[in-house]
């Protein structure tokens, strides 16, 4: 469920194709900083975690899999 609500947002939001999203999204140039910002806020939004900007790294929204492994380990710090 993660993964497909994920693909979703990227897809729709940042208009990535299903090769995209198999990349590394930094180093591949796939995203940018301030597309990095603005997932954030989409994963914040859709899936109900708070992610503190001081605490996470690139390296945690490197890929699909870095960034589903974070919202597993941060679904425990749902939003009010």
């Amino acid at each position: 469920m993660i993964k497909n609500k994920l693909v979703k947002i990227l897809k729709d939001k940042f208009n990535l194709n299903n090769n995209e999203i198999k990349l590394n999204f930094f180093k591949d140039n796939v995203l940018d900083s301030f597309s990095f910002l603005e997932l954030v806020s989409e994963i914040e939004k859709n899936f109900k975690i708070k992610i503190d900007l001081k605490k996470i790294s690139f390296e945690d929204f490197k890929n699909m899999s870095s960034i589903i492994k974070y919202i597993k380990k941060n679904e425990k710090k749902k939003l009010g």
